[in-house]
């Protein structure tokens, strides 16, 4: 946050110097603002300057731009603070703006970025902003400060905001448009008449979190319907409790195969740690699993709203803010990178926010923070290129960072593995069959009764659709995914380039490339496994592309057949004479996502098989078909 009084705001050419602060700030961190959005920074803030000068408030108030807000990582435009109230300005240099396509109230259409999109309600996004503030900044409660927001759109008339102003909600903060000047320097003089102290924003800006009374209530009242830990969960969370108490600089590391119970250990831990006023913020290194979780929570309706506000995207640990939280719990930590791990790999084969996290050091950067970190490894789950992050990783990484930071050390603790299968209804043995299989000499030490683990192989995706439709018939849960294998070189062109087909009788498409397209009928959702990861069901099925074979008595990879579009082989199917190395990561990357689709059921697990050498090697080991 850069912090100034009014009298520094309030100059002639205030907008020009503060852009060009901010402009600097931006560039240290690697992002290069466009000349169109330095404009736009030079007339709001001029827009602002002008504005606060003309409403005669005491020189002495303090003004914060761009202040990062810890919990969300977001930045709010302007923090004007007195001596009893912090007001949140947003401020927003649109035209106009018209409801958005689809049911979400809290959504409007705007130009913005070189293009019309939808965006997020200035009034909701503000509302956010108020409270964060209100419910995570200890210094903020201490001092019984009113917290409040305005969104001042100094462009738009009245007119060209109707759309606003119709879906904004009662008690969200106000909208002051263009002609709404006189009112908005009125609404100011009542809100900020006194100063405050000389250093209050820099102490709320350095504030460690710390959740609200009215959170801690609410979780008090949920314990009873947390899950019961067992065996060695108990111990792991425990453990971390009581070393939590103590002096932080803490690392843990806790394993733990698929199903092993690391995701309900880690909200476990969440939890206590909030219910008893201390910070956690919990991310994971599956970006789709924590969506999916989050999701989960909100449907349940059985955890409170500011639960859901700590469990935040893994980008945002590595944010200076996250320094304030007491503890970190990373879950699927095997996807931290490390900047002299993994496969160098064209940006241009990543989406922008995963090429941007494998150029960072996230498990060192991680280190950094000034709490404990609890970190949930599992070594058989690296389904993308850049996952490399091991135990070995992470031992040197801790020696690594006492050796350069002799005044903050860390302990690296490594509780014991948890082993007690959660999810499978043979447990360890459904466990072992999968990674007998899966290992890479391909043999698998263990046959399956097919009656007993619900583990059959069909004889057609059609047949592993009519399977999973006769069980959600019956009230189970089903999900069905797939190795993304599909579309093949010579595929004929599916409806919206998004979908594809096996054989005759099979018509599917992926999530992720269909985004928000209506599929035309007949088409089915198969997860790949960026989709299912950290989620499961009562019955899975699981189709087995091409890539995964049996040969000469062993189960081999065919990197090759991976479709192009599957970024997480970081183009290591698309390169004509890959290395050892290369083709190494590819047979990894094959193997742990089948590992995964395979282990995501509670009941069952339907399969089919490409590869028909494979299929009859399954059908031998599972008793049959």
């Amino acid at each position: 946050m850069h912090i100034c009084t009014l009298k520094d705001v309030c100059r002639p050419d205030f907008g020009r110097e503060m852009a060009g602060v901010l402009q600097k700030a931006m560039e240290a961190k690697g992002n290069v603002p466009s000349r169109q959005e330095w404009r736009s920074w030079i007339s709001s803030l001029q827009a602002l300057a002008d504005l606060l000068a003309e409403t005669g408030l005491d020189e002495k108030i303090l003004a914060g731009f761009e202040g990062q807000l810890p919990l969300s990582g977001k930045r709010a435009d302007v923090v004007l603070a007195s001596r009893r109230c912090l007001l949140v300005l947003e401020l927003k240099q649109w035209r106009s703006a018209e409801p958005a396509d689809g049911e979400r109230p809290d959504l409007v259409r705007t130009w913005t970025g070189g293009d019309r999109r939808d965006v997020l309600h200035p009034a909701v996004q503000t509302a956010a902003y108020v409270r964060e503030l209100a419910e995570w900044n200890r210094e903020v409660r201490m001092l019984e400060l009113e917290v409040t927001g305005a969104v001042w759109l100094h462009n738009m008339s009245r007119r060209s905001g109707q759309a606003l102003l119709e879906r904004q909600e009662s008690g969200e903060p106000p909208l002051f448009f263009r002609e709404n000047r006189e009112m908005l320097k009125t609404w100011l003089q009542t809100m900020l008449s006194e100063p405050p102290a000389p250093d209050l924003l820099w102490r709320i800006s350095q504030s460690p979190l710390r959740p609200a009374p009215l959170l801690q209530d609410a979780l008090r009242h949920s314990r009873k319907r947390t899950i019961c830990l067992q065996g060695a969960q108990q111990r792991v969370f425990s453990g971390i409790l009581e070393a939590a108490k103590c002096s932080s600089g803490r690392i843990h590391v806790v394993q733990g195969g698929p199903g092993t119970g690391k995701t309900v250990v880690a909200l476990q831990l969440l939890m206590r740690l909030l219910e008893q006023g201390r910070s956690g913020l919990y991310t994971s290194g599956c970006a789709p699993a924590r969506r999916n979780l989050i999701g989960s929570i909100k449907e349940a309706g059985e955890l409170p709203r500011g639960f859901t506000d700590t469990l935040i995207p893994l980008t945002r640990t590595l944010a200076p803010g996250c320094s304030q939280a007491e503890v970190i719990l990373v879950d699927d930590a095997q996807r931290l990178s490390r900047k002299h791990k993994g496969i160098a790999v064209p940006d241009r084969s990543l989406p922008p926010a995963l090429a941007a996290l494998q150029r960072s050091d996230s498990l060192d950067q991680l280190l950094h923070a000034s709490g404990d970190l609890v970190l949930f490894l599992d070594e058989t789950q690296q389904v993308s290129a850049d996952d490399a992050c091991t135990l070995q990783d992470i031992r040197q990484a801790v020696r690594d960072h006492n050796r350069t930071h002799p005044g903050n050390p860390k302990d690296l603790i490594v509780h014991p593995v948890l082993q007690e299968q959660q999810r499978m209804r043979q447990g360890q043995a459904a466990l072992r069959f999968v990674s007998g299989l899966l290992d890479r000499k391909g043999a698998a030490e263990d046959s399956l009764d097919a009656q007993e683990s619900g583990f059959r192989v069909m004889a057609t995706p059609r047949a592993v659709v009519r399977a999973l439709e006769k069980k959600q018939a019956q009230g189970d849960s089903v999900r069905l995914c797939g190795g993304r294998c599909w579309p093949a070189a010579g595929q004929k062109e599916e409806p919206g380039g998004c979908g594809f087909h096996i054989g005759s009788g099979f018509f599917g498409y992926w999530p992720q490339e269909a985004d928000q397209k209506t599929m035309p009928e007949g088409y089915l959702r198969v997860d790949s496994v960026q989709d299912i990861q950290g989620q499961e069901a009562d019955w899975t099925g699981v189709l087995i592309g091409p890539d995964l074979v049996f040969r000469q008595g062993n189960v081999q990879t065919v990197w090759h057949k991976r479709t192009p579009q599957d970024w997480l082989m970081g183009g290591l199917q698309q390169q004509l004479h890959p290395g050892p190395a290369e083709c190494q990561v590819a047979d990894r990357i094959i193997r742990d996502t089948y590992r995964v689709l395979l282990t995501r059921a509670r009941e069952g697990c339907f399969v089919w098989c490409a590869d028909k050498e494979l299929k009859a090697y399954l059908q031998e080991l599972s008793g049959g078909g």
